[in-house]
C-alpha cells in the first residue's frame, strides 16, 4: 500500500480516542486539544473514507457498522506503535501496574500476598483497585483485572486461575441441627441470587449430587435471606442464624479458625471461577503478563482447595 492511502495520522488518532472513550469531550481531554479540533478531524476522516463513522445520538456518539469495523482494524496498529516506542525508549519496567480485583478476593487472599509478590517480582509495583463491576479496558485506567464469572468477556482476554468449590457451611452451634445432607432441607438457609445461571451455584445444584429432591422450590424457595454478594452471604452465616452455600476460597479462613464448619462435607465444583483479564484491543504491559503468571502459579496452592 502506498503512503497516499494512509489518512492523516492526527485524524486517525482522534478517531481511535473517540471510539475508545465514547465522546468528543473526553477525547479532547485525553489528547489535550480542543473539542472543535477533534470534531474537525472526525469530519475530515469521514470525508477521506467516504463513509460515516459515527451516529450522533443526543449527547453521545455511537460507532456505525463501518466505524466499528474500521476501529477494530486500526486499533492493533496503535498498539504496535505504542509497544515499539516503549521498547525503544524504556529499559525498566512500566510504572505501577493497576490491578482491579473483586473485593472478596482482594481482602480474602491477595492483600495478604503482597509481601511475597514483592519478593518474587521486585520490579513490579502494584496499584490495587477494589471493584466488582464489569471492567472496561477501553475507558478505564486498568492494566489487569480479576473477576469471578463464566470467563466470557467482550473486550478482554480471560484466563482461568481458580475453579472453586461450594458446600453448606455454618457455625459449630448451628451444625448441631444438621447430621446428614437431608437435614439441610429442614433448616434456615441463606440463598444466592443472580440472573446468570452460568455463574451462581444454587442449592438445587448442590443437592443434585447428594439429595433426591424433585421439587426445586424446597431448596431455592422458602424462608431465609437472599444475597447477591458472596461475602454478604458468608457474613450472615457467621452470625449463626442460618447455613449457607459458600465458596471454599472465601470460607477457608473461617474453616481454618474453627468459627465455621462444613457439617456434611459434600464439596462440589462451583459454576463460576476466578479469571484474570487483560485488554483485548491493546497490548498488555509486560508487568501484566508477569502478574498473570504469578497469580496462576500461586493462588490454588495458597488457598488449598479441598479437591483439584
Amino acid at each position: 500500500m502506498s503512503i497516499e492511502k494512509i489518512p492523516p495520522l492526527n485524524a486517525l488518532r482522534a478517531f481511535d480516542t473517540v471510539s475508545r472513550l465514547g465522546s468528543i469531550s473526553q477525547a479532547s481531554k485525553a489528547l489535550n486539544v480542543s473539542a472543535s479540533s477533534i470534531s474537525q478531524h472526525i469530519t475530515s476522516l469521514e470525508t477521506y473514507l467516504n463513509a460515516p463513522l459515527f451516529e450522533r445520538m443526543s449527547n453521545r456518539l455511537v460507532l456505525t457498522q463501518e466505524g466499528e469495523k474500521y476501529f477494530t482494524s486500526i486499533r492493533p496498529a496503535f498498539d504496535l506503535i505504542s509497544q515499539a516506542t516503549h521498547e525503544l525508549t524504556n529499559t525498566a519496567e512500566e510504572g505501577p501496574l493497576r490491578v482491579s480485583v473483586i473485593p472478596s478476593l482482594a481482602h480474602g487472599w491477595l492483600l495478604g500476598q503482597l509481601e511475597a509478590f514483592a519478593a518474587e517480582l521486585p520490579t513490579v509495583q502494584l496499584s490495587i483497585v477494589s471493584s466488582s463491576g464489569l471492567v472496561n479496558f477501553d475507558k478505564e485506567d486498568v492494566d489487569v483485572a480479576i473477576r469471578y464469572g463464566a470467563g466470557s468477556y467482550d473486550d478482554a482476554d480471560s484466563q482461568l486461575i481458580l475453579k472453586d468449590f461450594v458446600a453448606p457451611v455454618c457455625t459449630p452451634d448451628f451444625a448441631r441441627s444438621i447430621q446428614t445432607p437431608v437435614d439441610i432441607v429442614k433448616v434456615r438457609r441463606a440463598h444466592a441470587s443472580g440472573t446468570n445461571p452460568l455463574v451462581v451455584t444454587k442449592w438445587v445444584d448442590w443437592a443434585a449430587n447428594f439429595l433426591q429432591v424433585e421439587d426445586s422450590q424446597i431448596l431455592d424457595g422458602g424462608k431465609g435471606p437472599i444475597f447477591d454478594d458472596a461475602m454478604a452471604l458468608l457474613s450472615s452465616v457467621l452470625q449463626g442464624r442460618c447455613v449457607g452455600l459458600a465458596r471454599y476460597s472465601l470460607a477457608k479462613k473461617y474453616l481454618d479458625e474453627g468459627v465455621l464448619v462444613a457439617p456434611v462435607g459434600s464439596w462440589v465444583p462451583a459454576k463460576g471461577g476466578y479469571y484474570v483479564l487483560t485488554p483485548k484491543r491493546r497490548t498488555p504491559k509486560l508487568a501484566a503478563k508477569k502478574f498473570r503468571r504469578w497469580i496462576k502459579k500461586h493462588i490454588a496452592d495458597d488457598i488449598g482447595l479441598p479437591f483439584r
